[in-house]
Parts: C-alpha cells; sequence; structure tokens
C-alpha cells in the first residue's frame, strides 16, 4: 500500500480526501493479491469491444473526471463518441467520480435515467 501511494502521489493532481484515502486502503488490503494480478492482466489484455457494444444501439452514458489520472479524459470521450454515449464531465473529480463527487456523479446517472426513461 505505502509503495503504491508513494507512485500515485507523484502524479495525482490533488491527494484523496482523508475518507476516500480510508475505502481505498481497506478496500486494497482487502483484496486477494492474486486477483489484484488477474485484474491488472485483464486490464492490460482485454481487446476494445467499443464498437461492439456501439451497435447494440442502447443508450449509454460516459462518466468521468477532468483530472482522471488513470484512463485519459481524451481516450473517454474518444470512447463516448464511438458510443454515441452521453456524457457526464464531473468537475472536481478524477479517477472515481463517484467516491470524488457523489452528489454530482448521482445527479448525472439521475438525469440520464430519467432522459432514457422519457424516451422510452
Amino acid at each position: 500500500w505505502d509503495a503504491k501511494r508513494e507512485l500515485e502521489s507523484q502524479v495525482e493532481p490533488v491527494s484523496p480526501d482523508p475518507q476516500v484515502a480510508k475505502f481505498l486502503h481497506r478496500r486494497f488490503l482487502a483484496h486477494d493479491p492474486v486477483c489484484l494480478l488477474r485484474m491488472a492482466e485483464q486490464l492490460l489484455t482485454e481487446t476494445d469491444r467499443v464498437d461492439e457494444v456501439a451497435a447494440l444501439g442502447l443508450p449509454t452514458l460516459a462518466v468521468w473526471g477532468p483530472d482522471d489520472d488513470t484512463w485519459p479524459p481524451v481516450l473517454q470521450a474518444d470512447m463516448a463518441r464511438r458510443l454515441g454515449a452521453r456524457t457526464a464531465v464531473v468537475e472536481g473529480a478524477g479517477h472515481s467520480p463517484a467516491a470524488d463527487r457523489p452528489a454530482e456523479t448521482a445527479a448525472a446517472l439521475l438525469a440520464f435515467w430519467a432522459e432514457v426513461d422519457a424516451t422510452g
């Protein structure tokens, strides 16, 4: 955990809120190391399936924080464009908008669901 945080602190624009940091620490330590390894392998080798998802024609929403230091916002915007997705950029958020700005993220989701519900 300490090594991970040391690396992250060198690139993150803002340190996480103490409550979020405590949650992330607990979650990290609760994971099975083999699970973390497999998730990393999956992220590095997964085939791009955005076009396949887009072909389903389902309403989609892409939500991200402009300070995401894991997946650059420009890549997320491109994915949203390829999906034909609505977008919600949650100001003041990084990689985890739901943790960084829960109220704003919830509002974006509620607006999306209301729009989808209204249009069928």
